[in-house]
């Protein structure tokens, strides 16, 4: 009977660590962002990382849907503990995110559609992006309109 009891109290415990994860509206962060933010302000946002690697030197916090474990964003933190950019990725299966919704809300920004083919390895692919204010926001999208990633810098 004790160990039932333990074994309530762990699984409890672990439970309650995985939704501490912060929830905020990823508009917020990506209409909010400004090139002073640090390491500390993204974590208060978002929470600790799922996972934090190196690139370049920079380091890479990585942040995963807790109902998915698909990653939603990936935010590069300078050795001055700076922001240099961040990426957002829709989460397909919990809610598709389409071009046109980006365009309503950025309609201010001034925000120009490019689209370009290459070939690659015997295939031709084609990339479409939506570019706003001169560049800092890239929201690149499929042939569907739906957004596969938001970069801001």
């Amino acid at each position: 009977m004790k160990f039932l009891y333990l074994l309530i109290l762990c699984l409890s415990c672990s439970i309650s660590q995985k939704q501490e994860q912060k929830i905020t509206s990823f508009w917020e962060i990506l209409e909010g962002y400004d090139s002073s933010w640090n390491k500390e302000q993204i974590i208060s946002k978002l929470g600790d990382p799922q996972k934090i690697s190196k690139q370049d030197n920079e380091d890479l916090l990585i942040y995963r849907s807790l109902k998915t474990n698909y990653q939603i964003w990936a935010i590069g933190i300078t050795p001055e503990n700076n922001v240099s950019g961040l990426a957002y990725f829709p989460s397909a299966p919990e809610k598709k995110l389409y071009i046109f919704e980006v365009e309503q809300r950025w309609k201010s920004r001034n925000c120009v559609h490019k689209k370009e083919t290459k070939l690659i390895a015997d295939n031709f692919q084609t990339t479409r992006t939506l570019e706003c204010e001169n560049g800092k926001k890239i929201v690149e999208y499929n042939k569907y309109n739906e957004v596969l990633s938001i970069s801001v810098k």
